[in-house]
């Protein structure tokens, strides 16, 4: 497993008032991607028009469950400034 260190909460350019396990966020990552496998693959056996409601919901939680690393990180990598 990577060296990951947290950004201390007190310091001003942390992203987060807590910090995220890493192990955590990758267990959750892969489940929540396998479960959208499941998902597109139920979708297509069973042809159910809500069933892209879970796809969807799969995808964006896959997705904010793997990039909460990096900007916690302190590296910044996938931190968009507005």
């Amino acid at each position: 497993m990577p060296r990951f260190k947290c950004v201390p909460i007190t310091d001003p350019s942390a992203n987060y008032a807590y910090c995220p396990s890493f192990g955590a966020a990758i267990l959750f990552s892969c489940l929540f991607g396998i479960t959208t496998v499941a998902h597109v693959i139920q979708a297509n056996l069973y042809k159910k028009p809500f069933a892209w409601v879970l796809i969807m919901g799969g995808c964006w939680e896959t997705g904010g469950v793997g990039t909460t690393l990096p900007p916690a990180s302190g590296n910044g990598a996938l931190t968009v400034s507005l």
